[in-house]
C-alpha cells in the first residue's frame, strides 16, 4: 500500500501506531498460511516483524537491500530507520511493503570539532525517536549495518530487549559498529581478521553479501549506455557512492594517457563535478587514430578476457576481442533495482559526448550491473562491499584506499587484506599520478591468467542463507 511507504519524519510516533494497526490487519489471512525461504516462520497468530537501520554510504545500506526481497517473500513485516536527508531514503523509500522512518542523527568524530556538541545532541533525540518507535512497532528483531543513523536504533532496541544483529564489512568495525556491538546478540563479520578486533563469543563469519543483481548485467547494454566500440578495453573508475574527489582529479590528469589505450566509464558520485572543459578534448586529442606505422605489433597480453597488445614505445595498446563478443562475456536479462542512474531520472547527469571513450556519470542504479559486465578492470576505492562484490565478479582491480588523513585506516587494511591474498594491486593516493596510474595498470595486465585464477579460488559464498536463518532463531528466541 502507497501510505505504507511515507517517511515518518517529524511524527514517528504517530505513524509507527498507524503503520501497525495497517499491518496489523491487512497481512493476518497471509499470516496463519505461514510463508516459503529461508526465514519462513510458523504461524504465531501476528506476523513477525523486522526493523533494519543504517545509513550515510551505499555501503551501509545494500547488505538491507539484499536482504529486503527475501523478508518480504517470506512473509516479514519489513521497516527502515534511518535519517532523513541520508542516501539510506532514497535507496530504501520506493521500495514496495517496506515502511521508512526518519530519526535525527549526527556525526560521531574521533577528533574535537565544535559541532561535537550539536551533533552530541542530534544523536541524543535521535535515542529518544528510535526508542519510542521500537516500542509503539514492537520488532521481533533488529538488523543493523552500522552507520552513525544505526546507533540510536540499536541502543534502542536493547533498552526495550529487542535482539539486535550487527553486520560489519570492514576488517577492523567502525565507531558506530563500536559503540553499538555491546548491545548486541549477534555480530557478523567479512573479514576473517575481524574477530580479533571484536573479541566476544557474539561473532559469527558470515562473509560478504553480494547483492544478485550484480551477476545478471549485459555487457552489451553496457556498451550502447557508454556509446563504446570494441577497439578498446574499458576501465570502470569509480570512488564510492559520494564519490572521490583525488581519484576524479587523477582522471581527469590521466585522460590524455588513458584514452590511447582504454576507454574509461567514470562514475563520479554523488554531486561531484564533471571534468574541466580542457581535460575531454586534450583526451580526445591523444586518442585520435595514429599513423599505422606505428601501431602496436608486439605479443599480446590480456586482462579480464580481453586483449591488450604493447602499443609502440613499449606502452600499453588494446585490440578488439577476436570473438566479437564483449570483453567479459556476459550475457543476461536485466535486474530490476530500486532506481536509475541520475540521467536516466531526469536529474542531469552529464555525459561528455565530446570524447570519444570516454563516458562520466555521477551514479549509475539500475544500469550498473551492465556497466560491470563490460568492464575489464576497475580502478576503486577500498570499501569493503565494492571489493568483494567485484571479487564475486572476477573484476582486475586496482585499489587507492582512502588514507589515514581521510579515515580512520579501514580502506587501508581492506586494501592490504587483498593484496595479500593476491587479488588486487593497490595504490597509495599519495603514490597517485598519472605515471604510477599507467604502471600500476599495466601491471594489473601483465597478471591477468594467473590473477583470474586466483579470484576464481577466492569466490565468496552466499551468506543470505545464515543471515536469514540468524534473523530467524533471534525472532524465535525472542517469541
Amino acid at each position: 500500500m502507497e501510505h505504507n511507504r511515507k517517511e515518518a519524519a517529524g511524527a514517528p510516533v504517530a505513524e509507527a501506531e498507524r503503520a501497525d494497526m495497517e499491518l496489523r490487519g491487512a497481512d493476518a489471512e497471509r499470516d496463519e498460511a505461514g510463508h516459503r525461504g529461508g526465514t519462513a516462520l510458523p504461524s504465531r497468530g501476528k506476523r513477525k516483524r523486522i526493523v533494519l537501520t543504517g545509513g550515510g554510504t551505499t555501503g551501509h545500506v545494500s547488505v538491507n537491500l539484499a536482504l529486503i526481497p527475501g523478508l518480504l517473500a517470506d512473509g516479514w513485516s519489513v521497516h527502515y530507520i534511518g535519517s532523513r536527508d541520508g542516501i539510506e531514503r532514497s535507496l530504501i523509500e520506493p521500495i514496495d511493503g517496506v515502511t521508512y522512518h526518519s530519526v535525527s542523527t549526527g556525526k560521531l568524530r574521533r577528533y574535537w570539532d565544535r559541532k561535537n556538541v550539536t551533533d552530541a545532541l542530534r544523536v541524543g533525540k535521535g535515542l529518544v525517536q528510535a526508542a519510542s518507535l521500537i516500542r509503539k512497532l514492537k520488532p521481533d528483531v533488529v538488523f543493523s549495518k552500522g552507520g552513525f543513523v544505526s546507533v540510536p536504533v540499536v541502543l534502542a532496541a536493547k533498552l526495550n530487549r529487542v535482539p539486535a544483529i550487527i553486520h560489519e564489512s570492514d576488517v577492523t568495525p567502525g565507531l558506530a559498529n563500536r559503540i553499538a556491538i555491546p548491545c548486541a546478540t549477534a555480530v557478523c563479520t567479512t573479514f576473517p581478521e575481524t574477530a580479533a578486533y571484536i573479541k566476544s563469543a557474539k561473532v559469527v563469519q558470515a562473509g560478504p553479501l553480494v547483492r544478485p543483481e550484480l551477476y545478471s548485467g549485459d555487457a552489451e547494454r553496457g556498451r550502447r549506455l557508454c556509446g563504446f566500440d570494441r577497439s578498446r578495453p574499458v576501465l570502470l573508475v569509480m570512488g564510492g557512492s559520494l564519490g572521490s574527489r583525488r581519484l576524479n582529479e587523477a582522471i581527469y590528469e590521466a585522460l590524455p594517457e588513458l584514452l590511447p589505450r582504454w576507454q574509461v566509464v567514470h562514475l563520479r558520485g554523488k554531486g561531484q563535478a564533471a571534468a574541466p572543459a580542457a581535460a575531454p578534448a586534450q583526451a580526445a586529442a591523444a586518442a585520435a587514430p595514429r599513423d599505422p606505422a606505428l601501431q602496436p605489433s608486439g605479443p599480446i597480453v590480456r586482462i579480464g578476457g580481453a586483449p591488450i597488445a604493447p602499443a609502440a614505445g613499449g606502452d600499453l595498446g588494446p585490440t578488439a576481442p577476436a570473438d566479437g563478443r564483449s570483453a567479459t562475456g556476459a550475457e543476461a536479462s536485466r535486474p530490476a533495482g530500486t532506481g536509475g542512474s541520475e540521467e536516466a531520472e531526469g536529474g542531469g547527469s552529464e555525459l561528455m559526448e565530446a570524447t570519444d571513450g570516454y563516458r562520466s556519470f555521477e551514479y549509475l542504479s539500475e544500469e550498473l550491473p551492465d556497466v560491470l559486465a563490460l568492464a575489464d578492470a576497475v580502478l576503486s576505492r577500498a570499501g569493503a562491499n565494492a571489493i568483494f562484490e567485484l571479487l564475486a565478479l572476477r573484476k582486475p582491480m586496482l585499489l587507492v584506499p582512502l588514507t589515514l588523513a581521510q579515515s580512520r585506516g579501514d580502506q587501508i587494511r581492506n586494501a592490504a587484506s587483498f593484496e595479500a591474498a593476491g587479488l588486487a594491486r593497490v595504490l597509495p593516493e599519495e603514490k597517485l599520478s598519472t605515471v604510477t596510474l599507467m604502471q600500476e595498470l599495466r601491471a594489473l595486465a601483465d597478471s591477468g591468467p594467473e590473477l583470474d585464477a586466483r579470484m576464481a579460488a577466492a569466490a565468496p559464498a552466499d551468506p543470505l542463507p545464515l543471515l536469514h536463518r540468524l534473523i530467524r532463531d533471534a525472532a524465535e528466541r525472542r517469541g
